[in-house]
């Protein structure tokens, strides 16, 4: 497996990444607005979130899966601006992050990605973020960056994929060693959610021996 690549290459395995990965996401997220929301209604009964930003968050993750991208742009702004303290303003900023991606635009994606780790209340957004803006530092070359980027874990529940993130990062850098040993780490929390990506985590476990 080679281990350096060209930055497009690299832009195209961050998509790929995203799409393999889009459905467990999208249910995680689910269930997180799920959480908050009923948590937010029993702690607090006089702020809940308005109908309106639920009608707008429902629209745009309709959009996305009509693939109407631009409508979906336009209600993702709408809930970052009016509804910024609610978590469908993450799940918009992520939103926004991924389409830039999908264009190339990796410092725009950056920017989304930043402001979800700096504003969410909400562990599984920030993680999600923290491991998407470490792909994106992957691929502009940026290891230090990505790796004090994952130093802080928000959510256990993705350290299989923080891990795989860690060892793709230092077998970025050359440090076999240390890229075998996140893989490994990777290997044993993988979820049963994850156990599509068990064959591609041994390849490159087993890519990383020294001999």
């Amino acid at each position: 497996m080679s281990t350096y690549l060209t930055e497009e290459e690299q832009i195209e395995e961050i998509k790929k990444w995203w799409k393999n990965w889009g459905n467990f996401i999208l249910t995680a997220i689910a269930l997180c607005i799920l959480a908050i929301t009923g948590y937010h209604w029993w702690q607090q009964r006089n702020t809940r979130l308005t109908e309106a930003a639920s009608t707008q968050y429902v629209q745009m993750i309709s959009n996305v899966s009509n693939k109407d991208s631009s409508v979906a742009t336009a209600h993702a702004n709408s809930l970052i601006s009016n509804f910024s303290n609610t978590p469908y303003a993450s799940v918009a900023h992520l939103l926004l992050a991924k389409q830039a991606v999908d264009s190339d635009k990796l410092d725009l994606a950056t920017k989304q990605l930043q402001t979800v780790v700096k504003t969410s209340t909400a562990p599984l957004f920030k993680q999600l973020a923290r491991i998407r803006l470490a792909r994106i530092l992957n691929a502009q070359k940026h290891y230090t960056q990505a790796i004090d980027v994952l130093k802080t874990v928000d959510d256990k529940s993705f350290q299989s994929l923080i891990a795989e993130v860690l060892g793709d990062t230092y077998l970025a850098q050359g440090k076999k060693q240390q890229a075998r040993a996140q893989y490994k780490i990777a290997l044993d929390t993988l979820p049963k959610g994850g156990a599509m990506n068990r064959p591609l985590l041994e390849m490159k476990y087993n890519d990383t021996a020294t001999i």
